[in-house]
């Protein structure tokens, strides 16, 4: 982790700064790395409005501990009605545009998880930071991870002059597991199992190899069933277009 002094620098150079947090274990252990800069920085959780009741017991707890904290909410259920659940891959036949030009209507309708994460996720934590005239933005990215924003790195400044910090951009997430044992009670519980994944919304139908099934299917049951379902009708779309590709 960067050391406090160098944080401490970093932090003090601006009047605006924002620390992005989710609940899982990399920005909970920025978090806590800074805590004895909390009263420089504001928290922000982004919350698509569909989180899991664990994740948002552990906001609440966060929230009740820091002096400046926001949460940014989006409707993604809302958008789900509109445009469709998200998914890794998208069936033609299973698109909206697809029942404007055929009448055929789905099951249900699909969208690519990325259009999900950006319109209810990023997009509305990116626009509130841009609002409140944030000039530092404090991440919990990792050089090791596999899914980042690779344009960002630990001191990079953006076109619009916000400066970014990345903490733990040389810390391995076995470090992070480690660093985390002093502060049991902000480990998220889906990190209980080895295959651990963010779980950002409860009825997220994408990011497969990324979701926990396991901790679903422990303490949300009735989701995992759902999740399930749902996967199954899209990869049976998915496989019934490939036959005119293969």
């Amino acid at each position: 982790m960067l050391h406090p002094d160098e944080c401490k620098r970093r932090i003090y150079e601006h009047e605006r700064v924002a620390c992005c947090i989710s609940g899982g274990k990399d920005s909970m252990a920025v978090a806590m790395h800074l805590r004895p800069f909390w009263d420089r920085i504001t928290f922000y959780w982004s919350n698509p409005g569909d989180p899991l009741p664990e994740t948002f017991e552990l906001m609440r707890k966060f929230a009740e501990l820091v002096p400046n904290y926001v949460e940014v909410t989006s409707n993604v259920i809302l958008d789900r009605e509109e445009h469709g659940m998200p998914s890794d891959v998208v069936p033609e036949n299973m698109i909206t545009f697809h029942t404007l030009i055929t009448g055929e209507v789905p099951e249900f309708y699909v969208q690519h998880r990325v259009h999900c994460c950006i319109n209810n996720f990023y997009a509305p934590l990116h626009n509130r930071l841009i609002a409140d005239h944030v000039t530092l933005v404090i991440r919990g990215e990792k050089q090791t991870d596999h899914y980042r924003n690779y344009q960002i790195y630990d001191g990079y400044v953006d076109p619009n002059e916000v400066h970014y910090m990345l903490p733990l951009w040389d810390t391995t997430t076995e470090q992070v597991l480690e660093y985390m044992k002093m502060y049991p009670e902000f480990l998220h519980p889906v990190y209980e199992f080895e295959d651990a994944g963010g779980i950002d919304c409860m009825g997220c139908t994408a990011w497969i190899q990324e979701i926990s099934m396991p901790y679903l299917e422990k303490y949300h049951p009735e989701v995992a069933k759902v999740r399930r379902e749902k996967i199954n009708i899209i990869e049976k779309n998915s496989i019934a277009l490939l036959q005119f590709l293969c």
